[in-house]
């Protein structure tokens, strides 16, 4: 647990009186700081605190509202919650979760945006009211936190949900050898950090049931090519892999951590991704030929785009592949041109089945286009006409496992078209109906 206050006067002038610590500040992380910012908040009192209403103000400026992520609302005694910055406000996406991948508990995100230099300040408030701040404190060094120890802020190392840790300070006077009449003792040395960067994004989305791709490369700190190195994966399902290019196939959707090593006889350096695996969610919203020969759109309903790179297109069997890396956007529907593809000329009837398969040749999804007939019936004396309505099934199918049998759902849209004959309305017939009964009454 952090140390809790009592009422205390400590180090940089910060007096605290409210029910909430801000208990750790990482404003400056290694590298890129875009998404990767944090601070962390403690409650020292004996009661739960509902964070539903929060906001931070930082540097005394407007006060940005957080949105929970995952763990709730309610700060429990002795408890920690995160409030992640975003990599943009458009985005909407933080990366706390890809530096600090066993991070269970309660974290927010919002659009804050901390300060690496000068003076600043943080102000936490609850329905408007400051529950806890930091009138004035300067960012720690890159890596670094500002951490509560003790009553006092000062260096440490980041623990996010976890007691505070001071950095460490250098090397003490115990560094000197001591010498008895039998035997000399040296310092323990802390072992060199490996020279080698490994290469590879912070996340990565994959599909249930297809190929991945993954590929990582290798240099020195200083930015020269390491000889020698052989890679070895694991993807975090029980999978394995090797080189550093390779490809992975998860069967089930979810959160994975894949690690990556690469080692030669002299260096070894070991890299991390969290790889989100979502179902192929995907479907086609119609088949039809315009000007440029046939096309097929495609809708992906998600919020994230979709990597459909070699997977298959097929018109009654005959295959038309996805080049590498193409993705379909978050929310939205393209349309794949014949022309692009090679399947221009393909003539598109009421038997055609268009699919979407995976390079395994498991279907994904298909399309078939169907006829059903209309009749319009006859409305003073106007004789009865029949019209062809084009009737698109969709079938999305899932992945199958040995455990999970596919899951199949049926839409069905209809496209009534226009009729060439005009029918006589509702209004037409019932005046026709009341000069009937004029005579029928005479």
């Amino acid at each position: 647990m952090k140390t809790s206050l009592a009422i205390l006067t400590f180090a940089l002038g910060i007096v605290h009186a409210h029910a909430l610590i801000v208990s750790e500040v990482m404003s400056n992380p290694t590298g890129d700081d875009g998404g990767r910012e944090w601070i962390e908040i403690y409650n020292e009192t004996n009661a739960d605190v509902d964070l539903s209403s929060m906001t931070v103000s930082i540097k005394g400026g407007t006060a940005v509202v957080t949105t929970s992520l995952q763990g709730g609302l309610v700060l429990p005694p002795n408890g920690y919650a995160i409030i992640s910055s975003l990599v943009s406000v458009s985005s909407g996406q933080t990366k706390f979760l890809q530096d600090y991948v066993t991070y269970s508990g309660i974290l927010f995100k919002s659009s804050i945006s901390l300060v690496n230099t000068g003076v600043t300040s943080i102000d936490i408030k609850l329905q408007g009211s400051t529950v806890a701040s930091v009138p004035s404190y300067t960012a720690a060094k890159e890596g670094a936190t500002l951490s509560f120890i003790q009553g006092a802020y000062g260096t440490g190392t980041p623990t996010p949900g976890s007691e505070n840790v001071a950095a460490q300070t250098g090397a003490s006077s115990s560094n000197t050898s001591t010498t008895t009449e039998n035997q000399t003792t040296l310092p323990q040395a802390s072992p060199p950090l490996p020279d080698i960067v490994l290469y590879m994004p912070y996340e990565k989305v994959a599909v249930a049931g297809a190929d991945t791709y993954f590929d990582v490369a290798a240099m020195t700190h200083s930015g020269k090519a390491i000889d020698g190195l052989s890679f070895v994966w694991a993807f975090g399902d029980g999978g394995q892999g090797t080189g550093s290019s390779t490809k992975h196939r998860y069967v089930y959707s979810g959160r994975y951590v894949t690690q990556v090593e690469g080692v030669s006889a002299t260096i070894a350096g070991t890299g991390r991704m969290v790889v989100r695996v979502v179902p192929p969610d995907i479907e086609i919203i119609e088949v039809s030929s315009g000007k440029y020969g046939a096309y097929v759109d495609i809708s992906n309903p998600n919020m994230y785009d979709l990597d459909i790179s070699q997977w298959m297109l097929t018109f009654d069997g005959a295959a038309f592949h996805f080049p590498k890396n193409t993705l379909i956007s978050s929310g939205a529907t393209t349309r794949f041109a014949g022309a692009s593809m090679g399947f221009a000329s393909t003539t598109v009837s009421t038997s055609t089945v268009v699919k979407i398969l995976f390079p395994s040749l498991e279907e994904v999804t298909r399309f078939v286009p169907v006829e059903s007939s209309v009749q319009t019936g006859i409305v003073l004396g106007i004789a009865t006409t029949t019209k062809v309505i084009p009737v698109q099934v969709k079938q999305k199918v899932y992945p199958k496992s040995s455990s999970q049998t596919a899951t199949t759902s049926q839409i069905a849209q209809v496209k009534v078209a226009t009729s060439t004959t005009k029918n006589s309305s509702t209004r037409d017939t019932r005046l026709v109906g009341w000069f009937k009964s004029m005579f029928r009454r005479q």
